[in-house]
């Protein structure tokens, strides 16, 4: 029993657990929302005919996708994006630069990469140059590079995460962090 005033001492054992719950808790909204936003393209898909995809990749511009609608991202979509964000690179390298990033340990296989950017191609997040490089080059690498709207994707991507991160050092550190 506490004495009134006093503030209780709060364990390691609690702020594991309490940090865990907050991990589990947004993964889980992040889920939800991921489900509400195709359950949605779907039924406006049914109702106008169009799908929604096919739109968006008519024409060179990405006017009327708003960034927010891609938000927020697969890790494994985060890490295409990061890899992407300079020179055009194959799919394994996207995979070993993952790898590098994560210890050894990317979180993804290679088939998930590949659906994954089959995916962010059709939302016009990246897209395939397989006419880069030079006659030297292995001709079955299929070249990616990120768009414009995958850049700007990536970086509200990152805005999130960090104030994701931000939230997650009050709640189990108890004040802001420098």
């Amino acid at each position: 029993m506490y004495e009134a005033g006093a503030v209780p001492r709060i364990s390691s054992d609690c702020l594991l657990t309490q940090r865990k719950y907050v991990t589990n808790v947004a993964y889980a909204e992040c889920r939800a929302l991921e489900w509400i936003r195709t359950h949605v393209a779907q039924q406006r898909s049914v109702e106008t005919g169009v799908d929604e995809m096919g739109e968006k990749l008519r024409g060179d511009t990405d006017a009327g996708t708003t960034v927010e609608s891609f938000i927020p991202l697969r890790s494994v979509e985060v890490d295409i994006l990061i890899a992407l964000s300079g020179e055009p690179v194959h799919g394994y390298a996207i995979l070993k630069e993952a790898e590098a990033r994560h210890g050894g340990h990317p979180g993804f296989e290679i088939p998930t990469l590949y659906r994954a950017l089959r995916r962010m191609r059709e939302a016009g997040l990246v897209r395939s140059l397989r006419d880069h490089g030079d006659d030297t080059e292995d001709q079955r690498r299929q070249y990616w590079q990120a768009t414009p709207l995958g850049g700007r994707v990536l970086e509200a991507e990152i805005a999130r995460l960090e104030a994701v991160v931000e939230a997650g050092r009050r709640v189990a550190g108890g004040g802001a962090s420098a």
